[in-house]
């Protein structure tokens, strides 16, 4: 394990310096003679014991608004596919598909209504 915490410590100090100079981690391991391999092995080992543990964040507290306008959106983009990233994204280069967008969200938002009165 000391292997992984030296090697972890160069590659700290020299990963700045690149390899395309020579002077970056895999030269100093050739002149300690330590395989790439090896020194990779252990520093993955060392981060994997020494990293800081996983503690749950608390969940953000949004509106049942903010909720149900997020689920709308994601339902009426799902058709898209990967598209849908580029419309949130750059909605001025796509009017026309934002509209129908908006179309579908109110769509939806109607028949949420309809589907709450019949409810009451």
């Amino acid at each position: 394990m000391e292997l992984g915490r030296v090697c972890q410590k160069w590659q700290e100090m020299f990963s700045a310096q690149g390899s395309r100079t020579g002077m970056g981690l895999r030269p100093i391991l050739d002149e300690v003679g330590v395989p790439y391999s090896t020194a990779y092995f252990w520093i993955g080992r060392y981060k994997d014991e020494h990293k800081p543990p996983n503690v749950p964040t608390e969940p953000k507290e949004i509106s049942l608004e903010e909720a149900l306008d997020k689920l709308v959106r994601r339902i009426v983009m799902q058709p898209h596919g990967y598209m849908a990233a580029k419309f949130a994204k750059y909605a001025f280069q796509h009017p026309s598909e934002m509209k129908l967008v908006e179309r579908a969200v109110c769509e939806i938002y109607r028949q949420i209504g309809e589907i709450c009165k019949t409810k009451q």
